[in-house]
């Protein structure tokens, strides 16, 4: 049933009338019997006023109660928003408790939908806001329904209010007659003119009422244009996000296809007048034109940040220039460049891109090349303070250098003579001298032995590894600058160029425009002066490497310091020459050994010899050939200089290592004073001589190795850096070779001058031994092996060393003689004038004490060298039995006739033992003069004194039977 059809019984109950069409007055038409009650219940004027009085300002004071109901979160959480349906109250929670909520309140007259929609759902998507419209159209549809099925259920209240709407309008129309007028008083009078003021101010409530709810349905019609229009375009406005995706899938090509597509999208709206000055037109591109700077300078700086690898492929290269050049010639016209704060952006200028990028990545290496310069310098200066603050012997200009390394060197640089020839350098070893040492592989600069121990104290190693990572780091950079030169060549010559074009014009057939091969070919042809200014800077950077690594290796340990001034190569260069002192080479620790130096200078070295040959092979310009060509000269020479002043400075000092003990027992070979036989006997030498043979041969292997580095070193295009070193050279090579030989004989003798007060010990044996093995066996071998490293002559030259040598060895041996031959004169004088010759009478005949200890002495002479030195012990006896003899022979010549006869018998006993206890050992003129002695003895009496011999013959056979174990050294 319609809920719209009532019956006429219920109107008439319901309206309280007689008729349904009544034509009379209330109280003749009324169905009601008490016309009193009737009477009562008229609406009089007053009370009709009233109403409209109440109609016109209750809307205001419902409006104030509802303003201050909506300004607590009470209320507020019966409120949820129209959009998503959360509760008001939580997304209003932020803001102050004042009447600025309102405007944030669908419900309220201060409702503001673009304040609603910024700061509400300022983080909606589109697809957010739609779904919102759609479910706000069904909200609107449910209370549509709502509404009908409300005023279905309350028709009868409405017919009511109608009705009394209706009386009220004919109240008002039958009492403001004149006649009814007349009779209230004039304050109480309605008037048409009063009643026009207040109908036209109840409209302007009511209009007040209605105006937002006006506004917001105009909203709503904008919001569904604007949706019509956003859906429309939706590619142009979700370009942003498009662009964004395809940078960070590193989709350059979608990318690209993506914002072709968002610039004709955007000319169109360029040629609307509805949309051209649209702020949200013109901030969506302005978004996208940060996209493509952004893209822009990630293409740059991939270009810019590219390490340039060896495996990377040239195709990454090209690929990122054809992007780049793409860019130019796609924006040229739609955009001006923004340059972004980054120093390696993308410039704005209109310069050739590829000029730019070369321009950019040269003063980017020379940058890092002087910071790199700058930072390690001063840690290695700081190193040096260090090294000297601790050194605690400043006052010596020796300092405190560490040699007790030297006592290890086999281990440190065992490969030196374990290593036999093994590349086929020619061997020319002397079969008939002992130990000799065949030639070995100097092919190797940098050979590292298979004990890496220190070779220095840890603080000079400290410096030593902070010099070698300086090298090594600037090794690195030059590499790279190579791998970046490499690519620049292939732009120089115009090979890149043609790659390009080539897929640009592959491009251009395919999209049928042949405009496009004439804009690349301006940006990428390159004029003979910007060649020029390249290759210019690229002679720069070689330049800038030649004076930091000048300024440094020509540095001495004062001028260390201020290496880090401009200018200070000149300064060195017009300075001082260079004393050879190891003072000047302040590119090597303070102090440090010459261990250290062999050990790291060719490492310091290698980098230099192949960063500066590759840099010299990249032939950038004739100039900067010649640059690394001088500067790995002078670099050499210092080295090489380096080298041989800390090897002459420990070399002389040498004499500190020596500790007395036997290191090695040798065979020495000789032929016997008649020649008949070789005789073989094996001696001890100390450290000393191992030492100086394996630091001499060290020395020489490194200084050959940087000598003659041009044998490792490629030549590509005909270009070397390194040449063969000249006679000069060698010939100062030589010198210096030699007079480090001299400085062992040096050191040798700051021993030797120890013990010149008391030079019978077994230092001075050990001294003559160790004199007779480098005499024999160790500088014969260390010139031989300086002549098979430097293929030179030095081993057939007279050389005066070996004179100075052999004088050393007598002016010691002669010393230890002299103390000897003292000693045996004050035993032998002091035994000999006990006896009273005149007078002597014996039973017995023992052998005298004077010959006894005289023997003694021997055998204590003869213990000592048969252990170190046995091959001192024939030279020594038979120097000291002619003295004994000589001795012998001047003491009797007193007593010439003066020799009782037991006198006589025991000079010829003694004289007869001596010579049967020295046997084979005697001397023919040890025999003669004691022969002439005895003769003398007997005054020429020959025959008298045969017979004397004769007959005491088993007296001295007694005696050295008796003396047998005593002196059976001597046979």
């Amino acid at each position: 049933m319609d809920k719209f059809q009532v019956g006429e019984e219920e109107l008439l109950q319901f309206y309280q009338l007689k008729t349904i069409n009544p034509t009379h007055s209330w109280v003749q038409d009324s169905s009601k019997l008490n016309n009193d009650e009737t009477a009562n219940n008229e609406i009089g004027m007053e009370s009709s006023f009233d109403i409209l009085k109440d109609f016109k300002y209750g809307n205001q004071i419902s409006i104030d109660k509802e303003s201050k109901a909506y300004l607590n979160n009470e209320s507020l959480s019966y409120i949820k928003d129209p959009l998503n349906g959360q509760e008001m109250s939580k997304e209003l929670q932020y803001l102050p408790h004042d009447s600025t909520r309102l405007k944030y309140l669908v419900n309220s007259k201060q409702f503001n939908v673009k304040a609603f929609l910024r700061d509400m759902h300022k983080q909606d998507s589109f697809n957010d806001l739609n779904n919102s419209l759609d479910k706000l159209d069904s909200d609107i549809q449910d209370q549509s329904i709502y509404l009908k099925q409300l005023v279905g259920k309350n028709f009868t209240k409405y017919v009511k209010i109608k009705n009394k709407l209706d009386q009220i309008y004919k109240e008002f129309d039958e009492k403001t007659n004149e006649k009814v007028q007349a009779d209230f008083p004039k304050e109480k009078q309605i008037n048409v003119e009063s009643l026009n003021n207040k109908v036209d101010e109840v409209i302007r409530t009511t209009t007040f009422k209605l105006k937002p709810l006006m506004d917001n349905y105009q909203k709503i019609l904008n919001y569904q244009t604007t949706k019509k229009f956003v859906e429309q375009n939706m590619l142009y406005f979700n370009l942003p996000k498009s662009l964004k995706k395809c940078l960070a899938d590193n989709d350059f090509n979608q990318f690209m296809i993506q914002y072709s597509k968002g610039i004709a999208i955007y000319s169109g709206f360029n040629q609307s007048p509805n949309t051209s000055q649209s702020l949200i037109i013109k901030r969506i591109w302005s978004q996208v034109e940060n996209l493509l700077t952004i893209y822009k300078d990630l293409i740059w700086n991939s270009l810019i940040n590219s390490n340039f690898n060896v495996d990377q492929p040239q195709e990454t290269i090209l690929s990122l220039f054809s992007k780049l050049l793409n860019l130019e010639n796609f924006i040229s016209n739609n955009e001006s460049e923004n340059q972004v704060g980054d120093k390696n952006a993308a410039s704005p200028s209109n310069e050739n891109p590829i000029l730019r990028w070369m321009t950019v990545k040269l003063n980017a290496f020379q940058n890092d090349l002087s910071e790199l310069s700058s930072h390690m310098i001063s840690k290695i200066i700081h190193s040096q303070k260090l090294i000297l603050q601790n050194d605690t012997n400043q006052d010596n200009n020796q300092g405190s250098v560490e040699l007790s390394y030297y006592l290890q060197i086999n281990q440190l640089f065992h490969n030196i003579t374990d290593i036999k020839d093994t590349e086929g350098l020619r061997s020319v070893a002397d079969p008939n001298k002992i130990n000799t040492i065949s030639a070995t592989n100097y092919l190797s600069l940098n050979s590292q032995s298979n004990y890496q121990g220190l070779t220095d104290s840890p603080i000079i190693i400290e410096m030593w590894l902070l010099i070698l990572k300086y090298i090594n780091d600037l090794w690195k950079i030059c590499n790279q600058f190579i791998e970046f030169w490499e690519h620049i060549e292939k732009f120089l010559d115009g090979t890149y160029q043609n790659s390009i074009i080539n897929e640009k014009r592959k491009e251009s057939i395919l999209i049928g425009n042949s405009n496009i091969i004439e804009s690349y070919q301006k940006s990428l042809i390159l004029k003979e002066e910007q060649i020029n200014d390249i290759r210019s800077k690229g002679e720069g950077f070689i330049g800038l490497i030649s004076q930091n690594l000048l300024s440094f290796f020509m540095s001495s340990q004062a001028s260390l310091p201020s290496s880090l001034k401009k200018g200070h190569v000149r300064e060195i260069a017009g300075g001082k020459k260079d004393t050879g002192s190891f003072l000047e080479y302040g590119f090597i620790p303070p102090n440090c050994n010459g261990l250290s130096c062999l050990r790291y200078l060719p490492k310091i070295v290698e980098p230099i010899l192949r960063f500066s040959t590759e840099l010299a092979q990249l032939n950038i310009t004739p100039n900067g050939i010649d640059i690394c060509r001088n500067t790995l000269s002078i670099i050499i020479d210092r080295c090489v200089g380096a080298i041989s002043s800390t090897k002459l400075r420990d070399i002389s000092n040498f004499y500190q290592l020596e500790n007395w003990q036997v290191n090695e027992t040798v065979t020495f070979s000789s032929k016997s004073q008649d020649n008949s036989k070789n005789l073989t006997f094996e001696y001890g030498v100390t450290q000393f001589p191992e030492i100086v043979t394996s630091f001499q041969e060290v020395s020489i292997k490194t200084t050959r190795d940087l000598l003659f580095a041009f044998e490792k070193l490629p030549v590509i295009n005909g270009i070397s850096v390194v040449s063969y070193p000249s006679k000069q050279l060698l010939t100062g090579i030589e010198i210096q070779q030699i007079i480090s030989m001299e400085a062992v004989l040096e050191a040798i003798l700051k021993n030797a001058a120890k013990d010149k007060d008391n030079p019978r010990n077994s230092h001075t044996i050990l001294t003559l031994t160790n004199l007779q093995y480098i005499r024999e066996c160790v500088f014969p071998n260390i010139l031989q092996y300086f002549d098979d490293a430097f293929e030179w002559n030095l081993t057939s030259k007279n050389l005066e060393l070996f004179s100075l040598l052999s004088k050393m060895e007598s002016s010691i041996f002669g010393n230890y003689l002299s103390d000897l031959k003292i000693n045996l004169r004050d035993t032998l004088e002091e035994k000999f004038h006990e006896i009273n010759w005149p007078m002597y009478t014996s039973n017995s005949f023992r052998v005298g004490d004077y010959i006894i200890e005289a023997l003694m002495i021997l055998i204590v002479v003869h213990s000592e060298c048969f252990r170190i030195g046995p091959q001192l012990i024939h030279k020594i006896l038979i120097e000291t039995q002619i003295f004994i003899a000589r001795y012998l022979f001047e003491s009797f010549k007193p007593y010439i006739g003066n020799l009782s006869n037991d006198g006589s018998l025991q000079v010829i006993v003694d004289l007869e033992f001596f010579q049967r206890v020295m046997g084979p050992l005697l001397e023919k003129d040890t025999e003669a003069t004691l022969r002439a002695c005895l003769q003398n003895c007997f005054q020429n009496d020959t025959s008298r004194l045969q017979k004397r011999i004769e007959e005491i013959e088993p007296i001295v056979s007694a005696n050295l039977k008796r003396t047998a174990i005593q002196f059976a050294a001597f046979n």
